[in-house]
């Protein structure tokens, strides 16, 4: 029998309205009661905003909210049955969750649940989500073929699961010491791998990056290119006329650019004439050895008609010529002394004329 009275009741569903009422008895047995009121029970703890992020090949990121502080366990698998589970043992109790998984295969998709308990003792529990893990990318069909008329070149091509770059590694023996690519993303893959070395075995690799900077690789293989006997192919040739100097220490040069279609060396032959099977002078030869090519020829006799042609040998000594071409030097271009006394002779001839005896 007192006068201040509490009573706890337990057992309530969240987020609904309930009626009640206070009903007393004293000690000569009478019973008081209070209207009917009623009250509402507080909001059901949730999870929400499940973000899943930096998604890879064996691992990702989850993250979440729930609206009371509670502890934290992620369960997973690769069906809605899960089969996997990971707790938060950091010992902490928060409202902001984020957890990682690890340890899962490439190229698989991930069921999850989260569960947990608040202060209270509520159970939360999430929908069931899902996400895949990255593709893991793999080279297949690698090949390569020696380029028509180019000995020393050859032609690779592969292909991958997924959009990737282009990566051939190459060199001599086991040593991959030179790498040809590509930087767009692809699935059909096309490289060209030019300026090896005749007789030579070389061992070459594929490699691909995808966007998310997974790499394959493929097995290495050997080749051994072949003894080059074939010459260079000259293509592009092309002949620019200058001058130098003026009068009758005027003398003409040619600029002469072409290209060859595997490393090669530079010279120019070439003769006074329209045309004709003899090249009596020759440039110093250019020993570097290149695909694009200029030679000047100079100290050549102005107003005059010269035929030349271009020669390139490569590393195995096959020379190369060009067709033959025809070219014109500049006419011969007047001195300032020169200009100025055929002027004064135009103007005044006729005192040039009494001064010199000129009839």
């Amino acid at each position: 029998m007192v006068k201040s009275h509490e009573i706890t009741v337990l057992g309530l569903t969240p987020e609904t309205t309930y009626y009640y009422k206070a009903l007393w008895i004293d000690s000569d047995g009478n019973i008081g009661t209070t209207d009917s009121l009623n009250f509402q029970t507080g909001l059901r703890p949730k999870i929400s905003e499940v973000k899943v992020s930096n998604i890879g090949l064996t691992a990702t990121t989850i993250s979440w909210t729930s609206t009371t502080i509670s502890t934290s366990t992620i369960n997973f698998g690769k069906s809605t049955s899960y089969g996997g589970s990971v707790t938060d043992r950091s010992g902490s109790q928060t409202t902001s969750h984020t957890m990682n998984l690890d340890g899962l295969d490439d190229s698989s998709t991930y069921h999850f649940q989260i569960v947990g308990n608040d202060t209270d003792g509520n159970i939360l529990a999430s929908d069931d989500y899902s996400f895949n893990t990255l593709v893991r990318p793999l080279i297949s069909n690698l090949r390569f073929q020696p380029v028509p008329e180019a000995t020393t070149t050859l032609q690779f091509s592969f292909t991958t699961n997924v959009p990737t770059t282009t990566i051939i590694s190459y060199g001599q023996g086991s040593e991959a010491t030179k790498t040809k690519s590509d930087s767009k993303y692809l699935t059909d893959h096309s490289i060209t791998v030019s300026g090896l070395l005749d007789k030579s075995t070389y061992s070459f690799s594929a490699s691909a990056v995808d966007e998310h900077g997974n790499t394959a690789n493929s097995d290495r293989t050997t080749y051994t290119t072949p003894e080059d006997s074939r010459p260079p192919k000259i293509s592009n040739l092309s002949v620019e006329v200058k001058s130098q100097g003026f009068g009758s220490s005027q003398k003409a040069q040619l600029v002469v650019s072409w290209q060859t279609d595997e490393p090669a060396t530079g010279q120019i032959e070439y003769s006074q004439g329209i045309s004709g099977t003899d090249y009596s002078n020759k440039t110093k030869e250019d020993a570097a050895f290149s695909t694009t090519h200029a030679v000047i020829v100079s100290e050549l006799e102005p107003s005059k008609i010269y035929h030349l042609r271009a020669s390139s040998a490569d590393h195995a000594g096959n020379r190369g010529v060009s067709d033959s071409t025809t070219t014109i030097t500049g006419k011969v271009q007047q001195s300032i002394v020169d200009i100025i006394l055929n002027s004064l002779q135009r103007s005044i001839g006729w005192l040039f004329n009494l001064n010199f005896g000129i009839k």
